[in-house]
């Protein structure tokens, strides 16, 4: 028979700690807040709004002239005569670009910044599966990371990494440096997420936790009501991300009330 009291676990010692304070409860609202910015990322990338284009027409001649109708109240979307006095003669693709029709005269989609209709089309599962593509590496990279030089720090290079991504794409110009900063975003929102979830329910005892998590999907759902709210309103997808992204930067008046997770600090000796 052993003489000598087992060692208590993190889980143990927090247990005794009983029902979370007023600090844990306001250090678990603002780590959801994270959420935001991600559910928000993961929308704009992942749903593509079809949106109304014709071929572009010579100024000055109506659209039905050199567009076949595809019913009596539409126009064919990626096709033009070749030769609008002989219609007879067939079709051909769009030779000069593509008309976007949108229910607002502000309102503008990267769909239509790149004309990613038509035979370009495809392009849109380009920008999707490089953005899955540096979720992939954010979530094993910044796991480690995480484990090696803390949550808080490594939590906070990517919020703040993939905000000033987010400005940036703002001032973007050519479509393959779009599809770049995308993935490099992707890179960062999921080591946000990784490891905010990962601090969140270390702040609590085990008791706690399903509640923790249970606030950070209250806040992620909150975050698709946001989602709608903005893309309602702010119509071009330039502002958009300014509108999205900007705001994460007001985390700099709070963060320094964001403790370090206790049971890495623990884990690595650190211990006052």
């Amino acid at each position: 028979m052993s003489l000598t009291a087992p060692n208590p676990t993190m889980d143990k010692m927090m247990d005794k700690l009983g029902t979370p304070g007023k600090y844990q409860v306001v250090v678990l609202l603002l780590l959801a807040t994270n959420f935001i910015p991600v559910v928000i990322n993961h929308l704009l990338v992942m749903s593509v709004q079809e949106t109304d284009h014709h071929c572009k027409v010579p100024s000055g001649g109506p659209p039905s002239l050199f567009i076949p109708q595809a019913t009596n109240s539409t126009l064919q979307s990626c096709q033009m005569y070749q030769d609008p006095s002989n219609p007879s003669q067939g079709y051909q693709p769009c030779v000069e670009g593509h008309t976007f029709v949108f229910s607002s005269k502000n309102k503008w989609s990267f769909v239509a910044e790149w004309s990613l209709v038509c035979e370009r089309e495809n392009l849109t599962n380009v920008i999707r599966n490089t953005y899955l593509g540096g979720m992939m590496v954010g979530g094993i990279i910044f796991g480690i990371l995480s484990d090696r030089f803390g949550r808080r720090g490594v939590m906070l290079a990517c919020l703040y990494s993939q905000s000033l991504i987010g400005i940036g794409l703002y001032f973007v110009e050519e479509f393959w440096v779009f599809v770049g900063l995308r993935c490099a975003q992707g890179v960062f929102i999921q080591g946000l997420l990784c490891v905010t979830y990962s601090l969140a329910v270390e702040v609590v005892g085990p008791d706690w936790r399903t509640l923790a998590v249970c606030l950070l999907r209250a806040v992620w759902s909150a975050g698709i009501v946001l989602f709608v709210v903005v893309t309602r309103y702010v119509e071009h997808w330039r502002f958009v991300q300014l509108a999205v992204n900007i705001p994460a930067m007001a985390t700099l008046a709070y963060i320094w009330f964001i403790p370090e997770s206790m049971r890495w600090l623990l884990s690595k000796g650190k211990v006052k």
